[in-house]
Parts: structure tokens; sequence; C-alpha cells
């Protein structure tokens, strides 16, 4: 799979991570449950960056915290990584440039 068709799949599995939060996170019990069920998914999407996503559980209200979407802003960190890898990638699928044939050579003859 292209590197950057992977990371728009995983941004679009961090907005319905975000979305679930929205809806659910002004609920008092629920929207904490969320989060701890959203913890481990940003993990498993975006590495130890996906780790932050728990910083959203210090706020307990939820109130603040479900306007932001955590888990897409931490995909948009790891958007430079992806566009290397897809350069890398598009070096690697190119097909060698076609060489021209030797033209022959102009000879003057007198």
């Amino acid at each position: 799979m292209q590197p950057m068709t992977e990371w728009k799949l995983r941004m679009a599995a961090s907005a319905a991570v975000d979305a679930a939060d929205m809806l659910f996170g002004m609920v008092p019990i629920l929207g904490q449950g969320v989060e701890l069920l959203s913890l481990p998914a940003a993990l498993a999407l975006w590495g130890w960056r996906g780790g932050l996503y728990g910083l959203e559980m210090l706020d307990v209200s939820n109130v603040a915290d479900a306007f932001v979407p955590t888990a897409v802003i931490i995909g948009w960190s790891k958007r430079a990584e992806y566009e290397q890898r897809q350069r890398e990638w598009d070096a690697q699928q190119k097909p060698p440039a076609p060489t021209a044939p030797m033209a022959p050579a102009m000879v003057s003859v007198k």
C-alpha cells in the first residue's frame, strides 16, 4: 500500500475516534469510557505519539477536550514522515529512464 494512502486511512480512523469523543464525550461516565477505549486505538494508529491522546483524560469535565480533535492533530504531526516515505516509494516504483538509441556519427566525406 502506498504510504500516503495508509496515512489517509489512518486519518479517517482518527476522525472516527474523535467523532466518537465529540458525540459521547459530554456524557459523564460514558465520556471517560470512550477516552479509555480511544487511547489504545490512538496508540495502534500513531505509535508513541498516540499516547498523547491519554492527556485528554486529565480534563474530567470532558467539556474542552470534546471539541479538540486530538487524534487528528496527532495524525497531522506525522504527515511529513508519510510524505517522505511516499517520495521514497515513488522512487523505487519509477521505471528506469529509457536510453535513446545511439545516433550514427556525422561523417563528412570529402
